[in-house]
């Protein structure tokens, strides 16, 4: 559940960094500028929808549906304490 919740906004940051970079730069800008944007809006569009998403899951009223779009899954994951041996 959380490699999802965390490949799924990477790949949605991917997407709009893709986006922004191929549609909203000046095309003159230049290979090497525009790789350099993509590589730099990358992770910063993954973790701003990251970061949205897991905040609409705190407002009560929001569809399920809005975080199973974004993170994969309406539901967070959950940790087991790891074991301890005893000797």
């Amino acid at each position: 559940m959380s490699i999802v919740r965390t490949v799924l906004p990477a790949a949605w940051g991917a997407l709009i960094a893709w986006l922004v970079s191929t549609r909203l730069l000046p095309a003159d800008l230049g290979e090497q500028a525009q790789t350099l944007a993509t590589t730099v809006l990358v992770p910063v569009a993954g973790a701003l929808i990251y970061a949205a998403a897991r905040w609409l899951e705190t407002r009560p009223g929001l569809p399920r549906s809005l975080a199973h779009l974004l993170l994969g899954s309406a539901r967070t994951p959950t940790y087991n304490a790891p074991s301890i041996p005893t000797h």
